[in-house]
């Protein structure tokens, strides 16, 4: 089967809300306008309503909180944008993932440890130049592909994929694509084009473990870092977690060397915490 076919299969999976999908196509474009994302939020009154109750929460310890307009005083508008898009994105990413191994919510642990490490790298390179914001969002969907593929796992196919990648020193990437026919990055960027999210996000999921550092530094290589960090962090759910594969050449392009990467993994050591509070309240 290839990327379309395995997504016509999966009736389950909803797309994002309108809100979302309006607020990652804005974070796409050259200026942010920060009032226009504020102007989009305030318009879901679900999502606004689970907004304001995450910023009165324990989690934030702030005053308390009546508008959205308020939230982005306490927080700021990048803080508020990330809360949305992880409100927003949550739903997709939380469930039992039994055909990997991943038991509720440890996709969704590491999609947010690897959209909150996305900010750490971005800030560690240069050259760069989409926006923070859609790293993060990229970081929270990297590995969407695999909740669509849960559903094609039968029972034989899942021990095939195990056993070759024991047995044959062979990439999960690679695994699926022999027993299954395509790899969980393909199919999560096919299912981001459907949902009509813009190009540079469908780039970066389907690029993630081998993206190409030229001169410019695409959005798929920070997420290779991130996601690279998280699992080096511990925060690496699923049997197939240490079949993860690092592309060392694009990393020494991106200049993340040494002391640099140390630090890097220090930061996204420290945010696990972050993300067990976050967990617990979103």
């Amino acid at each position: 089967m290839n990327a379309n076919q395995i997504i016509e299969r999966v009736s389950h999976l909803k797309s994002p809300s309108p809100t979302v999908i309006r607020l990652v196509t804005l974070l796409s474009q050259p200026e942010i306008d920060n009032e226009a994302i504020v102007y989009v939020v305030r318009q879901d009154g679900v999502l606004s309503a689970k907004l304001l109750a995450l910023c009165n929460s324990a989690t934030f310890g702030l005053p308390s909180v009546g508008s959205v307009n308020q939230a982005v005083l306490f927080l700021g508008f990048d803080e508020i944008t990330r809360l949305v898009l992880s409100l927003g994105l949550r739903d997709n990413l939380a469930p039992e993932i039994p055909g990997y191994g991943m038991e509720p919510g440890a996709l969704w642990s590491h999609s947010l440890l690897t959209a909150i490490a996305t900010g750490y790298v971005c800030d560690a390179v240069s050259k760069f130049d989409d926006s923070t914001a859609m790293a993060y969002t990229a970081g929270l969907v990297h590995d969407i592909g695999k909740v669509v593929l849960n559903s094609s796992l039968e029972p034989k196919m899942i021990e095939d994929l195990r056993r070759l990648v024991e047995t044959s020193n062979c990439s999960l990437l690679d695994a699926e694509r022999q027993i299954i026919g395509a790899g969980h990055a393909e199919v999560g960027a096919c299912l981001l084009q459907k949902w009509c999210l813009p190009d540079c996000l469908v780039e970066a999921v389907a690029n993630h473990h081998a993206p190409e550092v030229c001169r410019e530094i695409p959005l798929s290589a920070i997420i290779h870092v991130a996601d690279t960090l998280v699992h080096m962090a511990g925060e690496a759910p699923g049997w197939g977690s240490f079949a993860l594969t690092t592309k060392s050449d694009a990393v020494e392009r991106m200049g993340l060397v040494g002391e640099t990467v140390e630090n890097l993994l220090l930061l996204t050591i420290d945010a696990r915490e972050q993300v067990q509070r976050l967990t617990t309240t979103l």
